[in-house]
């Protein structure tokens, strides 16, 4: 199963988050894919203005991955920026300090 919210519970290194466990590239390669279709739908749609930007600001993918601890709030600068857990791989975290509160 591959997540890409925030919604996992504390420890759980078996949940892998998406962002860490593919190449940067093909990170990147998805995300502006993904903004182009949006983008093209909006287009087709007619949406114009403020409501145009409203939505493909809500809906457009960000390559920047959150800290795996659900209690921070930080995201990465830069891609591929945090460092993995040594364990399991599959997640990272900002810092060791809220590595080792999970």
């Amino acid at each position: 199963m591959l997540v890409l919210s925030r919604d996992w519970t504390a420890g759980s290194c078996e949940r892998l988050a998406l962002f860490y466990i593919i190449a940067k590239s093909e990170l990147l390669g998805r995300t502006k894919e993904w903004n182009d279709a949006l983008e093209q739908y909006y287009d087709d749609a007619g949406l114009t203005g403020k409501v145009r930007r409203q939505n493909i600001e809500k809906h457009a993918a960000n390559p920047l991955a959150p800290c795996a601890n659900p209690s921070c709030n930080k995201y990465e600068e830069k891609v591929k920026s945090f460092p993995k857990c040594l364990r399991c791989k599959g997640v990272a975290y900002c810092s060791s300090l809220c590595q080792r509160e999970q």
